[in-house]
């Protein structure tokens, strides 16, 4: 592990020697960080055992069983788990199940972890998911987790912020974007528009008041926009990144790597965006009951609450039926 840090070290290090502008200190940090935990097995034991227990009633979601008595910091003995690679879509559709569906799933427990628990499974990329037929009703999937050595844990405050900023980006309210940017680390100054951007990989005048605008699905030149847009704010990029707290760099990785494999399912941008909104508003709720407000500001939150339902399922709608168009014409 030692050796693994100092090449990374040298190589960051070669490189803002050779470019300035890229400043990869950050990058050394995070593998200082996190490379010894995830090297101790018996801390991915513990991390799928809570996990299991946070979500306890919950039967979508699951990780491997280990053996206590059989593991040790260098050695993890667990149960073997059969499952198909969440991105092995001719798999899943051979064995009934819709990607789409999967990945709705997927969305609503990683939402559950980062607003309802804060307790974080940082490194969802796809071969760290399987799904198997759940044990209960197989023609019903089950998520299973697997190497569960990196997850991060954020306060009830950090996680009110974070869907308040959330919430902000979705409805397109720049002033509180800028605030509550500022507010959970990830921004200083004027680069929260550069953040959105980052957050959403879409460029911020192509964001607007309009979801439905805003989250379509792109086409290749708009891809290659985008792509482009990044090289050249690359070196902006990586100064953010400098700044950023690295509990905070974890869920930009699990949020990035959480849209890819939407992309890699096939579900529509907006079938994410409903999820995340949906979670936010109950963070933020949640958050307003607990303080004991009068009367009737309670039913005035309560109020809001149901509109913002009301709005996601007009626009879970409005995906349906221009899915359906699509298959139709």
């Amino acid at each position: 592990a030692a050796a693994d840090v100092k090449t990374i070290e040298f190589m960051c290090f070669g490189i803002t020697s050779l470019f300035p502008q890229f400043r990869l200190q950050w990058l050394v940090r995070e593998f200082n960080l996190n490379l010894p935990s995830e090297l101790d097995f018996m801390n991915d034991a513990r991390n799928a055992t809570k996990l299991r227990t946070l979500f306890q009633g919950d039967t979508e979601v699951t990780t491997p069983v280990h053996s206590p008595d059989l593991s040790c910091p260098r050695i993890l003995c667990m149960e073997f788990v059969r499952g198909i690679k969440v991105d092995d879509t001719p798999r899943l559709l051979a064995q009934g199940y819709s990607p789409v569906h999967v990945a709705t799933m997927i969305n609503r427990v990683f939402n559950d972890q980062i607003f309802k628990h804060g307790f974080v499974h940082c490194d969802p990329h796809p071969g760290n998911i399987l799904i198997r037929p759940h044990p209960e009703n197989p023609k019903k999937p089950q998520i299973v987790l697997l190497d569960n050595g990196l997850y991060r844990e954020y306060s009830p405050e950090f996680r009110v912020k974070w869907a308040h900023m959330w919430k902000s980006i979705l409805e397109m309210d720049e002033d509180n974007i800028k605030r509550y940017a500022q507010e959970v680390g990830l921004s200083k100054g004027e680069n929260h528009r550069l953040l959105t951007s980052m957050l959403t990989a879409r460029p911020w005048d192509r964001l607007n008041d309009d979801v439905t605008h805003s989250f379509k699905e792109f086409d290749d030149a708009e891809k290659a926009h985008i792509k482009n847009q990044m090289s050249l704010r690359a070196p902006e990029i990586t100064q953010l990144l400098q700044s950023v707290d690295s509990a905070v760099i974890l869920l930009l990785k699990t949020n990035d790597l959480l849209r890819n494999l939407n992309m890699l399912l096939g579900s529509h941008p907006l079938r994410a965006f409903n999820s995340m909104m949906r979670a936010c508003i109950n963070s933020i709720h949640e958050d307003r009951m607990r303080q004991n407000p009068p009367l009737a500001q309670r039913a005035r939150f309560e109020w809001e609450r149901w509109v913002s339902y009301l709005k996601i399922f007009l626009l879970d709608v409005y995906v349906m039926v221009g899915q359906a168009r699509a298959l139709l014409w």
